[in-house]
């Protein structure tokens, strides 16, 4: 009896401990979860910056491993970034960056040949990037699109239920990093003012750690991001490949 009753008694206290997360007040820079989809040098870059080079600021803490999370179809990259940084999860599915591990950032860092193969395959609408689309979650998320080549809302359709987009807690913003935020040292673009209210606190003071972080129109996002090397920049109708 003994037994049964410590066993309810775990089950409550985790039921507890899950409904908490759900509802729990807003992330701030010292407890919120980062989740990447996607593990190339890109993402790895940004997670190398943020457990390993605080910008040049003794009072900014790293970010713990344990408060990062990464989707990849393969174990190829996400196995080296568990020995790197150990206490990173890791998962095979897309969907888990929203859900099971329930993050506030995410940087969405795949190729732009799989957004490209979404909209092939989705007919009138892309097929959606998390398999199924995102769930409805309680609490503010940001998404930053690294993706080059497509814009926020192309990104959007690709992870919303179009049935009813409204009941979403979600922001997006288009991104351009560049690789040497690895080292604290690195430039960020984005399409919003940082500065102003519409780019959030919580976003401006994690990324601000480890890069500099300036407006730029997203109507130059792609050219910058050829310039600066922050990605692959495939030009699909000529079959080019920028480095």
């Amino acid at each position: 009896m003994s037994s049964q009753n410590s066993s309810m008694k775990n089950s409550v206290s985790a039921n507890s401990t899950r409904t908490r997360r759900t509802k729990r007040s807003r992330a701030d820079k010292n407890n919120a979860r980062i989740g990447f989809v996607g593990a190339g040098r890109l993402a790895t870059a940004i997670i190398t910056g943020l457990v390993v080079h605080p910008r040049d600021n003794p009072d900014e803490k790293p970010i713990e491993p344990k408060r990062i999370y990464v989707s990849a179809p393969t174990t190829a990259n996400t196995d080296q970034l568990k020995i790197t940084f150990p206490g990173i999860r890791v998962s095979k599915r897309n969907i888990d960056i929203f859900g099971r591990f329930d993050c506030d950032i995410v940087f969405i860092c795949v190729p732009p040949t799989v957004i490209r193969t979404l909209y092939k395959i989705g007919g009138t609408r892309p097929a959606a990037l998390t398999t199924n689309y995102i769930p409805n979650m309680r609490h503010p998320v940001y998404v930053m699109s690294l993706v080059f080549g497509f814009s926020q809302e192309q990104i959007k359709e690709c992870l919303l239920n179009p049935e009813n987009p409204e009941r979403y807690s979600v922001k997006f913003y288009r991104s351009v990093i560049s690789h040497s935020i690895a080292y604290g040292v690195g430039n960020c673009w984005v399409d919003t003012e940082p500065d102003s209210k519409n780019f959030p606190e919580l976003v401006r003071d994690v990324l601000s750690r480890i890069c500099r972080i300036e407006y730029l129109p997203e109507s130059h996002m792609d050219s910058v991001c050829t310039i600066t090397g922050a990605g692959l920049a495939f030009v699909s109708n000529n079959n080019i490949c920028v480095v």
